[in-house]
This record gives C-alpha cells, structure tokens and sequence, in this order.
C-alpha cells in the first residue's frame, strides 16, 4: 500500500464530500488511526503532513509517543474505551480523547489533565457489546464536564460508531442522529464520525473529525 497514493485519494473524496456539502474543507480533520501499524508508517504519515494520530489503547500510544517525542507537534488521540485507572496516564499523554463514557472517567481524567479536549462517546443504538453512553444520558454528562469549573478538561464533541450497513448511505440516519444531539446541547460541539468505508457520507451530515485506518495505512500487521 501506498500511504502518499492513499492519503491523495482521501484529500480528494474529502474536498469532493465538503463541496457537495457545501462546507468549509478546513472544518474536517483526518484523524489516521495508527492502531498496530509500526513506526515507520507513522513517521511516513507525519512526513506527509499528518499531524493527528489516534490509538485505540493507552498502553500503545504512550509506546508511540515515547518512540516519536522528537516530533513535537503530533497530536495523540485515545479513541478506545479508558478503565479509570488509567486515566492519568492518558490524562498525562492525549491532546483528546474521542471515548468519554462515565463521571468516574470524567473526574479521573480531571485530576491531572493540562488540557484535554474530551468526546462523548454515545452508543446510538444501545449495542450491549459497545462503550458508549445512551443518546438520553449525554446532556447529564455534558453538563458534569461544563460544572468541573477550573479544570483542564473541556468539552470537544460527540463521538459514535454507528453499527456498519451494507452501503455508506445506509449510515447517514446514525450521522444525523449524532449531529442532533449535538446541536441540542451546543451548536458549536464538534462531532467525531465516520470511517474508512463511509467517512464521505459522514463528513456530508457534519462530522468534523473522520478517523480512517486501513484506507490509509492498508491492513493491520
């Protein structure tokens, strides 16, 4: 797999997405999901001008980070489920963390975090094997992050992974879905969604972050 070939391909659907969408391109981040994918792509990505890396497990990303301190303006992202007693170490080591699903997280994190930008995770369709907090619950935690007043945490945004259709258009109601839910609680919450396969259709109802691994990367070691 190419990366510079791949990233080209994805520059030009996500420009094409924002136009059809009628957006500002500069309001969607590729977010490229390093997970089990060595150094060495990442140092490719990074020389391409990728500057944001997503992790799916803490104990991954502070091995990356550690192996690419040299490169001092990547930004890591924790994308997985965080047990509490881990958040300090992931509090000490993210720019954001896209998978917020409890106060007990919340307040871990807000012991030690500088200045971590935070994503509710919500499990829009109540699936019992994902993380993720119900669409009715988000308010309640939106609201525990706003009342940490003094805290180096803020709210970013909603973040969902919607369960896969067999088309990207197919996924377009969960995107909405997402999108309402974050308009109800403030307009300017950023959303985290979409993937490789349907990160388009994604970026058309809103999102501003769109986290794509394989397309990117190619496949998993």
């Amino acid at each position: 797999m190419n990366i510079k070939n791949n990233l080209d391909d994805i520059q030009k659907k996500i420009a094409k997405a924002c136009q059809k969408s009628k957006r500002d391109p500069s309001s969607v981040h590729l977010l490229a999901v390093s997970k089990k994918q060595p150094i060495e792509k990442i140092i490719e990505a990074y020389d391409l001008g990728i500057r944001d890396f997503g992790e799916n497990y803490i104990q991954e990303l502070v091995l990356k980070k550690e192996s690419l301190s040299h490169l001092a303006d990547i930004r890591w992202h924790l994308i997985g489920h965080l047990q509490s007693n881990k958040a300090k170490i992931a509090a000490e080591s993210c720019t954001f963390f896209h998978a917020l699903d409890s106060e007990k997280v919340l307040k871990e994190l807000a012991k030690t975090a500088k200045n971590l930008g935070l994503f509710i995770q919500v499990n829009l369709e109540n699936e019992a094997t994902k993380s993720g907090i119900l669409p009715d619950q988000v308010k309640a935690l939106a609201q525990a992050i706003l009342d940490l007043k003094g805290s180096s945490v803020y709210l970013k945004g909603l973040m969902a992974i919607p369960i896969p259709q067999e088309t990207p258009e197919q996924m377009r109601p969960a995107f909405q879905k997402l999108k309402h839910l974050a308009q109800n609680i403030d307009s300017t919450l950023e959303l985290s969604m979409g993937m490789s396969e349907d990160f388009e259709v994604a970026i058309e109802e809103g999102s501003n972050w769109i986290r794509v691994g394989r397309r990117l990367f190619g496949e998993r070691a």
